[in-house]
């Protein structure tokens, strides 16, 4: 059973690198503060603490910023340098919010400059929404457990485990965990929609 110290502690990990991220793809974007507050309807001065990892938004915030910066929510958990080739089982960046419905775990290195890879748990009910990337992409969806309603712009499939779909991701509309039990899958998107580094 993991501490509570040890919770606080990656609580607090996550918190910066969530605000180094936001910062770093604003400044990309050459987007001041109040630029970002918004597009997101977020105080400036919450991001401002967000960004300095001193916050930490909810899902429905996170999302919010995660669409006005056009990033899918697992690049606020890329890291920037270089890694190993090996991600061990566990060992892969995570993202999940306090109270979340959905986990992400990264694992691709960072040193993967051409295909993006993460795993991603859904609680039941859960829906999924997804960011149109400003960039054209292949992305295939392998489900580990559950049953995953894949929404497409003109189409939709629920994948059983061992199911696989290959799309283009800028076809993607949301996912929906449609099974009464936690729903896992593994998504591999090529190339990455947004800097990893």
């Amino acid at each position: 059973m993991t501490s509570p110290r040890v919770e606080d502690e990656a609580v607090v990990r996550l918190q910066r690198v969530l605000g180094r991220r936001i910062r770093r793809r604003r400044g990309e974007l050459g987007w001041s503060l109040r630029d970002l507050a918004e597009r997101t309807g977020v105080s400036a001065s919450f991001l401002s603490q967000v960004e300095r990892g001193q916050g930490s938004p909810s899902l429905a915030t996170l999302q919010a910023i995660a669409e006005a910066l056009a990033v899918p929510l697992v690049y606020f958990v890329m890291a920037a340098e270089q890694g190993e080739h090996v991600v061990r089982d566990g060992q892969g960046a995570h993202l999940r919010l306090p109270g979340s419905p959905i986990e992400y775990e990264l694992r691709s290195p960072a040193s993967a400059r051409h295909m993006l890879v993460f795993v991603a748990h859904m609680q039941p009910g859960t829906t999924n929404r997804a960011i149109r990337p400003s960039i054209s992409t292949q992305e295939t969806i392998y489900v580990l457990r559950g049953r995953l309603e894949v929404v497409l712009e003109d189409e939709r499939h629920v994948l059983a485990p061992g199911d696989s779909i290959t799309f283009d991701g800028r076809r993607l509309l949301h996912l929906v965990n449609v099974d009464d039990t936690p729903t896992a899958y593994i998504s591999f998107i090529t190339p990455p929609p947004f800097p990893i580094d």
